[in-house]
């Protein structure tokens, strides 16, 4: 029997004969493949498409109007200026993208999907000097993203 320090009580198990209980569910048979798709498989499918579905989505709202891009001094890599959206606007652009399937938060989604449109190393979270964060990228990303190159400005 086995207790844990913070379960208040035990109850005890048998198992008579797992292979009676479960007889249907085995494939002895030599050299037997797999018989079907197994739920780990199905769940990584599911969350690839919809990390996919909106990565597409945010590409579209970032090349609208009303997203506002700003310098960031030293938030690339080797201290050069990077080019980034708020993580307060990326959190209401995600918001508003997400269906009621999506079930990781707005904050969860930020990076991963950042990281889907430019690549492992091409996204920093910078930190302004007015205080506030912000998803940047070096700004020949971003016109490559967005086939133009954005008006960033300072502030």
């Amino acid at each position: 029997m086995w207790s844990a320090p913070h379960q208040p009580f035990v109850l005890p198990v048998r198992v008579r004969s797992f292979e009676e209980a479960y007889r249907k569910n085995i494939n002895a048979a030599p050299g037997a493949g797999s018989t079907g798709e197994i739920g780990a498989q199905k769940i990584l499918a599911t969350v690839s498409g919809a990390l996919e579905r909106l990565k597409t989505a945010l590409v579209a709202a970032l090349k609208g109007p009303g997203v506002k891009f700003v310098k960031v001094p030293g938030a690339i890599v080797g201290g050069g200026e990077g080019v980034g959206v708020s993580a307060g606007q990326l959190y209401y652009i995600i918001k508003g993208l997400k269906s009621p399937a999506d079930t990781q938060s707005e904050d969860q989604l930020k990076m991963p999907l950042m990281v889907l449109i430019f690549g492992e190393a091409k996204v920093q979270i910078g930190k302004h000097p007015n205080g506030k964060e912000y998803y940047c990228a070096a700004m020949a990303d971003w016109t490559r993203l967005l086939g133009k190159e954005p008006k960033a400005s300072d502030t």
